[in-house]
């Protein structure tokens, strides 16, 4: 069963879909976060794999999917310290973070920034390199 749920915190909002709340043996919560240009959605395949084994916390972040776009521009930092106060505020126990792409970004600032929302598993996938972190060509 999925519940839906908006939080704003300094003017943005993000839209939150929970599953197995209060339920599972994993190492979950696992919270979800997309890249740009996508929402919660893009994880549909992987929700019904995880939410068997633990709750699961799917975000459409401001701007994308259901949630309404932020009043101001958010930086990683902002977007990560608008996720901080959800997890804060709704889950209350430390989290397995996944982020795709951008979403990526936003767990390592989640992970830098917040001590008392530290992700306890970070799990960035695919995140973007600097051109200064690429390898040689040959």
């Amino acid at each position: 069963m999925a519940s839906i749920l908006s939080y704003t915190h300094a003017g943005a909002t993000l839209v939150a879909e929970l599953r197995n709340e209060g339920t599972g043996v994993g190492p979950g919560p696992f919270l979800l976060i997309h890249g740009i240009g996508m929402g919660r959605s893009v994880f549909t395949d992987l929700i019904s794999h995880l939410d068997d084994a633990a709750p699961v916390v799917a975000v459409d972040l401001p701007g994308y999917g259901e949630a309404p776009p932020p009043v101001r521009v958010l930086t990683m930092e902002r977007t990560a310290d608008l996720l901080a106060a959800f997890l804060e505020h709704h889950i209350r126990v430390p989290v397995v973070a996944i982020g795709h792409s951008m979403g990526s970004q936003i767990v390592v600032e989640l992970a830098a920034r917040h001590r008392r929302a530290r992700p306890r598993r970070p799990a960035p996938a695919g995140a973007p390199a600097s051109p200064s972190s690429s390898p040689p060509r040959s």
